[in-house]
């Protein structure tokens, strides 16, 4: 739906706010560094994906690149690697800002962001850690460095590796942080709802959900459910629980944290207000909540904050407000008022314009009657007389002193003669 394109890209847009600052040190430090080369086109970039080491190229891997223009303007570009493990990027502006993210066997794996340089190219390595009990890879988590790959793994001098720690499936190691962000427009007869969880792991090791996946149960109601890019794996089951199965780094990773981005609607049955309830099984930390000022709908929640109003890129003005936190297996319970009662408007006109074409097709075929007239003047006899017959046993029922029929019988009287004077009238002499 290209609905959920322009709203993924409103809702990237509203970064700037309730995000957690960027980390520093040994974790920064780990995030896959460019390295500038001559021997690249002005403008090209080349990402090599590797699983454990650079002798195990991944091949077919999405490697989806953040493309942000000096004029602050972002797109997302997705190349696969070809049998070398390398995806390149090409014809990218000079000075734009560039980071790149690969999901390999479940980690999700990102190179550090910089600006595309005036002469020559880029080049970048991403190197994941394979599951010892799968009998690949290295047990070590892979520092990146210029150089690594050529000191650590063999590879090239000129690209730059990050690896991954130990897993675990412990649940209550994941938790939804506060750089969540919710999205609600208004559609004809429903509400379009964007969610962007982002799941933040609180353990020094990935998490590995057991077998199913991490449920994320939808709001009641809820239709048209779609996953929007740049979101994990994630399957829809039984119509109202996604089921997310993707590693999950930890929170002190250079790599980006998991994201479930999906979007779908609730029908507003013509009400004027709606109630959206979404359970929380992993809880919800202070998401923030987005409203374009032009539908004017009113927001209800436990916590709701007003915050500063921004603009996006098409000068439209956007509503932010702050809820309070959901504990675990607690609901996110949202009310939006102020929803046009489009449906039984609807259904009004619908009844009015029947009407009116009844009324019109009526009027139509009497219409027609009046103008045939005079071709059927027997015809138009024959009817009076019919109906002063009618008349005439009526009187004699009602009595002969019944005023109004005497007067319907003198009319009947009347208009038979001058039936008969025109049907004379139209006869050859």
């Amino acid at each position: 739906m290209r609905w959920w394109s322009l709203a993924a890209l409103l809702l990237l847009a509203g970064t700037a706010f309730a995000q957690p600052p960027a980390q520093e040190g040994d974790a920064q430090a780990m995030a896959a560094h460019p390295l500038m080369v001559g021997d690249l086109p002005v403008g090209t970039v080349t990402v090599r994906v590797g699983r454990g080491s650079l002798s195990n190229a991944a091949v077919g891997v999405d490697v989806v690149a953040s493309v942000t223009a000096p004029g602050g303007k972002a797109t997302m570009r997705t190349e696969k690697t070809k049998s070398d493990g390398r995806a390149t990027f090409a014809d990218l502006a000079v000075g734009a800002e560039f980071q790149a993210q690969a999901v390999v066997d479940g980690q999700r794996l990102q190179t550090a962001s910089f600006a595309i340089p005036a002469e020559g190219g880029a080049r970048l390595m991403l190197l994941s850690q394979q599951d010892q009990e799968e009998g690949e890879g290295e047990a070590a988590a892979t520092p990146a460095n210029p150089h690594a790959g050529a000191h650590g793994h063999g590879g090239s001098p000129t690209e730059s590796a990050v690896g991954a720690p130990e897993s675990t499936s412990d649940l209550s190691v994941v938790r939804v942080s506060s750089s969540s962000k919710l999205l609600i427009d208004l559609r004809e007869d429903a509400l379009a709802v964007m969610e962007n969880l982002v799941l933040e792991n609180t353990s020094d090791r990935i998490f590995r959900a057991d077998r199913g996946g991490i449920a994320i149960p939808l709001p009641a109601g809820a239709h048209d459910v779609e996953a929007i890019e740049g979101s994990a794996r994630m399957q829809l089951e039984q119509g109202s629980t996604l089921f997310l199965r993707e590693a999950i780094p930890p929170a002190s990773s250079p790599t980006p944290p998991v994201q479930a981005r999906f979007g779908f609607f609730v029908s507003t049955a013509g009400e004027n207000a709606i109630t959206l309830r979404q359970p929380m099984p992993l809880g919800l930390e202070n998401p923030v909540v987005m409203v374009p000022e032009s539908v004017h709908l009113t927001l209800a929640a436990p916590g709701l904050q007003a915050m500063v109003s921004q603009t996006d890129d098409r000068g439209a003005r956007i509503q932010i407000f702050q809820l309070a936190s959901v504990p675990r297996n607690g609901v996110l319970s949202i009310t939006v008022s102020g929803l046009p009662t489009r449906g039984a408007l609807g259904k009004t006109i619908a009844t009015v314009l029947v009407a009116a074409l009844v009324f019109a097709v009526v009027l139509g075929w009497r219409r027609t009657r009046v103008e045939k007239r005079p071709e059927k003047s027997r015809g138009r006899r024959d009817e009076l007389f019919a109906e002063l017959v009618e008349v005439e046993r009526a009187r004699r029922a009602a009595g002969a002193g019944d005023a109004p029929l005497a007067q319907r019988r003198a009319e009947l009287v009347a208009a038979i003669e001058a039936a008969d004077n025109a049907s004379s009238a139209d006869k050859p002499a």
